[in-house]
């Protein structure tokens, strides 16, 4: 049996697949599910988690924004380097404790727990037998990168960078939010919190236990047990005070918003497919402006520059080749002080920087306005 840090990817399916295992999926829950799983992520819920883990749905090509977040992950990592000098940035696969794809299982009691940090980091001069925190990396839009700064990071992400830190034993973190547009790299360090760990944690290891292996599939009633606790600064802004409330008008208030953000989010979904019913009906009768009664409806034509997301890959593949040749010139120096400084300092010297400028496009798209007005 490996020992602690020792799975690999085979050790993983192989010890899944022994007759003792049986009956247990075959994914694990990795990093970026643990907020979903603790009803913290505004993007997923522990049921997507569930139907994805047990493969109940057919998997789905990377939105935009995941490939634009692959795609600048490792120019966020560099912008980082140059941001802290005294930090050298390694990839987890560089730890022989991940397998080739930067994914560990170091609790041996679940097998069932991945690991997967963006990068490990050192600092310059320090032991070069360990590793002295976990670098999160996240590419935001415009409104998420304006909360993070304003409001402190995303709790879920905050879940996945504590989850990390509490699986591997590491007291400090630090998270690298890259605002692409802008080329603006907002970056601070977190440290290690066990009582944000141990809950989440414990949601996790329920959500397995009651929900996964049981075939259950969570329901709205399936709350995480208590409160998640408040989030340590600088990760939560020191302006964003949340007070916990209870009482019968407090809960009868908030249900009534949660039933009205229900109904607000299936009002936008009938919009959307009586938007598309229109601009099917117009199409068809080469009629791009009609009013009918008191109301017009047109279509608009708009032109606008967008980032190319083929130029914008194309880009990140030449950075690339170019770190696969720094990664394999690193292998035969030291790890740590002046030669790898050097190499770093080449990278940020010679690598092709991304220019979004070349990155963009424009594109014509047509506006979709409706307006009540009387008949003249």
């Amino acid at each position: 049996m490996p020992t602690l840090y020792e799975w690999s990817e085979d050790d993983f399916h192989a010890y899944l697949n022994a007759p003792s295992r049986r009956g247990h999926p075959r994914k694990s829950i990795g990093g970026s599910q643990v907020g979903a799983v603790c009803g913290l992520s505004r993007y997923a819920t522990p049921a997507t988690v569930y139907d994805d883990i047990l493969e109940l749905t057919p998997s789905e090509a990377p939105t935009y924004a995941l490939r634009r977040g692959r795609a600048l992950e490792p120019v966020a990592a560099t912008e980082y380097e140059t941001a802290q000098p005294t930090r050298s940035l390694y990839m987890a696969s560089d730890d022989i404790r991940h397998d080739s794809m930067g994914c560990s299982y170091p609790d041996m009691t679940r097998p069932w727990v991945r690991v997967s940090p963006d990068r490990f980091w050192r600092e310059i001069g320090g032991a070069a037998t360990t590793w002295d925190g976990i670098l999160e990396i996240k590419v935001l839009g415009e409104r998420s990168f304006e909360e993070t700064v304003r409001e402190g990071i995303d709790p879920s992400y905050y879940a996945q960078l504590q989850w990390y830190l509490g699986k591997l034993g590491l007291a400090r973190g630090a998270f690298a939010v890259l605002h692409p547009e802008r080329w603006e790299l907002h970056h601070f360090d977190v440290a290690f919190d066990p009582e944000f760990y141990e809950w989440v944690a414990a949601q996790v290891d329920r959500f397995w236990t009651q929900q996964v292996l049981a075939r259950r599939r969570p329901t709205v009633n399936d709350a995480p047990n208590g409160a998640a606790p408040r989030m340590l600064p600088p990760a939560r802004a020191r302006g964003a005070a949340t007070e916990r409330v209870s009482g019968a008008e407090w809960s009868a208030t908030v249900e009534r918003l949660r039933a009205a953000q229900e109904t607000k989010r299936l009002a936008e979904t009938e919009f959307e497919h009586a938007r598309e019913a229109m601009k099917a009906l117009m199409e068809r009768t080469g009629l791009p402006d009609v009013q009918y009664g008191e109301t017009r409806v047109a279509w608009v034509p708009t032109t606008r520059r967008v980032l190319d997301e083929d130029a914008l890959y194309q880009s990140a593949l030449d950075r690339d080749a170019m770190e696969h040749w720094l990664t394999d010139q690193l292998a035969g120096v030291a790890v740590r002080g002046e030669a790898r400084a050097t190499i770093l300092q080449r990278l940020r010297t010679e690598a092709p920087r991304l220019d979004l400028e070349r990155c963009r496009r424009e594109t014509t798209s047509s506006q979709f306005r409706i307006t009540a007005r009387r008949s003249a």
